[in-house]
């Protein structure tokens, strides 16, 4: 089931473009699932021009690099899906990140795909563009991302107790006595 997206932009205001705003795609390379491999290359481009108000951030026309990232087949047959990506299309400004609205399968060269935005545009002011990209939101059930570990504000000191062991008393022991062999003293001339 396709997710339904409004084909218009989305505006806030004469000066601003709302996230999730629908964005259409033009596919200027075939997309298969039977050969694509992740990490596969495909190239798009805009539909439409993208303007808020007077601002044009970018003209029709305007080339997109999607990637192919993930790719799931379909039980039973050969035909499979695709999750394809993008680093951003490129407005004034710098890069707007989008994500396709669904998956999706074998499409020919000049096919549409439908993508969404990932942040907010202000063009309030035309020669400094915003491009905001809202925080994400955590929630207290959400596991925590395992590959990022906060640096401390400060290692806690080790409490180390010494432990007090009970140490030998001394006993005193007997001086050997030294024996009479040991204490002769040899002679310079010997004895027969």
């Amino acid at each position: 089931m396709t997710p339904v997206v409004s084909a218009s932009p989305a505006v806030t205001s004469a000066s601003t473009l709302a996230m999730k705003t629908a964005i259409t795609l033009v596919l200027d390379e075939a997309i298969d699932p039977a050969r694509d491999r992740p990490g596969r290359a495909v190239k798009a481009h805009l539909r439409d021009g993208l303007s808020v108000g007077a601002t044009e951030l970018a003209p029709p026309g305007t080339i997109v690099r999607l990637r192919v990232e993930g790719l799931r087949r379909k039980p039973v047959t050969t035909e499979g899906v695709e999750d394809v990506a993008t680093d951003g299309i490129p407005i004034l400004g710098g890069s707007l990140p989008v994500r396709a609205v669904a998956p999706i399968g074998a499409s020919a060269t000049g096919a549409t795909l439908v993508m969404v935005t990932l942040a907010t545009v202000d063009a309030s002011d035309p020669a400094h563009i915003q491009i905001q990209i809202p925080l994400p939101v955590r929630l207290s059930t959400d596991r925590p991302y395992g590959e990022f570990t906060p640096i401390p504000l400060k290692t806690p000191t080790p409490v180390i107790r010494p432990t007090a062991r009970p140490s030998p008393t001394p006993v005193p022991t007997a001086t050997p006595a030294a024996t009479p062999a040991e204490t002769a003293q040899p002679t310079a001339t010997p004895t027969p």
